[in-house]
């Protein structure tokens, strides 16, 4: 049987033509139903059956002669599924593969882009890179929506990002949040590390929030097991005949920033009387009662928010 195939530019395709065209290839179905169509059965022409079962002994393959096209395009009205694929053994249900793009990329009106199961100790989404790009990416272009979304209803990880030199887990956003855990009763975010860092949260913008841990329910916000390390943080000495020394504090001041100060060795008579913050220099400025003498004094300090 020969066919005519209709290729689709998918850079100018848009949601609402996408979701027409569903549409579209419903009604088509069902005019053929009232017309009295007699259902096709599979031959041994090697032509693919609509509306059957096909069965192959080899890999049915469609190679596009023209560049930018998409080798097969498939609709599904109301909550069908528009391409399923499974697997009765331990291979992978859909397999993508792409020398520059992505391998999988699914678009949905108001369902799943991509949504991947196992009933087995399989991964339900696994995504792989072996150079420089993504194993997973996930994007969302409006308000409500998720970038990538885990949740796991048991007592397991919604999201789990293992890295042996890299970074496990990465979530970026310019004006949003990069990452996002929420939990019920177990671990909202658990960051795990042999000799690196656990976790490590960045903002490129002055007001930005790089990391925001939150409990409402009285429990703990932040449980740290090892050591914590911050860059506003440090330890300045102060010598004969001084009597104060000025730090410079990474990422600047505001009225609502405090310095904390306090001596690490013991200098008879010799205490911090005050350690006063300049907004507009980014440093702050730490005074002890008097000189220390012919000793040295080593204060430590700490600035929060």
């Amino acid at each position: 049987m020969d066919r005519e195939v209709t290729t689709v530019d998918r850079s100018s395709r848009s949601r609402r033509e996408l979701l027409a065209g569903a549409t579209g290839a419903v009604g088509v179905i069902a005019a053929q139903g009232i017309l009295g169509a007699k259902p096709a059965l599979a031959g041994t022409d090697g032509d693919v059956v609509l509306g059957a079962s096909n069965t192959a002994t080899s890999r049915t393959s469609i190679g596009m002669a023209t560049s930018d096209q998409d080798a097969l395009a498939a609709f599904a009205g109301g909550s069908g599924v528009g391409v399923y694929a499974a697997t009765s053994g331990s291979g992978d249900g859909v397999y993508g593969q792409s020398t520059s793009g992505s391998g999988v990329h699914g678009f949905t009106g108001t369902g799943n882009g991509v949504h991947g199961e196992t009933g087995s100790g399989g991964s339900g989404v696994y995504g792989s890179n072996s150079g420089g790009g993504n194993g997973v990416y996930g994007h969302a272009n409006n308000s409500g929506g998720s970038g990538v979304y885990g949740q796991n209803d048991g007592s397991s990880y919604g999201v789990a990002g293992r890295a042996p030199n890299g970074t496990g887990t990465l979530g970026d956003s310019t004006n949003g949040i990069g990452v996002a855990a929420s939990t019920e009763n177990g671990t909202g975010l658990s960051a795990i590390a042999g000799a690196g860092t656990a976790l490590r949260a960045m903002t490129g913008f002055a007001s930005g929030t790089a990391a925001r841990i939150t409990n409402s329910a009285g429990g703990t916000a932040l449980s740290v097991t090892g050591k914590a390390k911050f860059n506003r943080s440090g330890a300045v000495s102060i010598t004969n005949p001084a009597v104060s020394a000025t730090v410079t504090v990474p990422g600047g001041l505001s009225t609502a920033s405090l310095v904390l100060a306090i001596l690490q060795n013991a200098v008879a008579g010799v205490w911090v009387v005050r350690a006063v913050p300049n907004t507009s220099t980014g440093k702050a400025t730490i005074t002890l009662n008097k000189t220390p003498g012919s000793g040295t004094a080593k204060v430590a300090w700490f600035v929060v928010n």
